[in-house]
């Protein structure tokens, strides 16, 4: 460890007394319940203590140690017992900040605050960290959403016959390294030859499913306003809008619907690769392979890419549980 690393001074813990419980002088009842509950939900001052202490801290040349901060160290303590006390910590015993203007760490990402009298340029460590940040992947992020946007509006998956006919004379099939890897451990178990006609056209229906499904999801969790607004499909796949905003909270609420929206998608279409219960693997690796291949012959299309990665998970589990099969014998 490097010697400057090593903290100069060490201090004792705080110790702080319980928060003061309320008590009834009668049975509890659950109107009492509904009434804390509303309260709780109005008075939870917890992550403005937070806040209020960072920024204090910043301003104040005695940083940590100044006397507002350790008032608010006691009273953050409070504000974490209140669910247990029934104490809320009035807005009244937080300590005001030294001056108006914030730390630039402080700015919603959508101002810049270097051009900003609100903000001034922190010389705290998280100030220097903050400015430290760089984030090329929004220029990325946008000029990837405009082109997948000429690609929703443009793009329009090919007829039925058209897929069936790419699958007859193999034309369409990816020469790329890593679909001859798989193709190639595919072959090491079913024969990936011709495929039913059936088949293929239930699992081209699956992915035209997916596409507009996930093209759904996408809009409805823009944050943009903007009525051809969208996000990525690579935003979707991770989970995450690169999008700055104003409120982190409404892009980390917009993020956890992303997720629990796109796993469910997700959760469906590996389901309905797999096939009906006692499906065998064998069929579920064609089905899988059949999704991969119709991703390739739609490689260009908002969702193709997702779906391969879909269908690839697919592909290897049904392989796992082929040899493992095989192993049992």
């Amino acid at each position: 460890m490097l010697e400057s690393l090593r903290p100069r001074r060490t201090y004792a813990p705080a110790a702080y007394d319980p928060a003061q419980k309320m008590l009834l002088d009668r049975p509890s009842t659950m109107q009492d319940v509904a009434d804390f509950v509303t309260e709780y939900i109005n008075s939870d001052s917890l992550g403005i203590i937070a806040t209020a202490w960072l920024v204090i801290a910043d301003q104040s040349s005695q940083g940590i140690f100044d006397q507002d901060c350790l008032t608010l160290s006691a009273l953050h303590s409070d504000a974490v017992d209140y669910p247990k006390s029934g104490r809320p910590v009035p807005l009244t015993k937080i300590p005001k900040y030294k001056f108006r203007a914030k730390p630039d760490w402080n700015a919603p990402e959508t101002v810049i605050s270097k051009d900003s009298t609100k903000y001034y340029q922190s010389t705290k460590a998280i100030g220097r960290l903050y400015r430290e940040i760089d984030l090329p992947a929004v220029a990325t992020a946008r000029s990837a959403q405009r082109s997948q946007r000429r690609d929703v509006t443009n793009g329009q998956p090919r007829r039925l016959d058209e897929v069936l006919e790419a699958f007859h004379d193999g034309g369409y099939y990816d020469d790329g390294e890593a679909f001859a890897a798989v193709q190639h451990r595919v072959e090491d178990h079913i024969s990936i030859g011709r495929h039913d006609d059936d088949l293929v056209a239930e699992i081209w229906e699956l992915f035209r499913n997916y596409i507009s499904q996930l093209q759904t999801i996408c809009a409805d969790h823009s944050l943009s306003h903007k009525k051809d607004a969208m996000l990525t499909e690579e935003e979707a796949v991770v989970g995450s809008i690169v999008a700055q905003c104003s409120q982190p909270r409404k892009r980390k609420d917009l993020m956890s619907k992303l997720r629990e929206q796109t796993t469910a998608l997700v959760d469906d279409i590996l389901n309905d690769l797999s096939g009906e219960v006692g499906t065998l693997p064998e069929k579920s690796l064609e089905r899988a392979m059949v999704a991969l291949r119709i991703s390739t012959i739609e490689e260009k299309l908002f969702g193709a890419k997702s779906f391969a990665w879909i269908a690839m998970g697919e592909i290897f589990e049904a392989i796992k549980t082929i040899e493992t099969s095989e192993g049992l014998f």
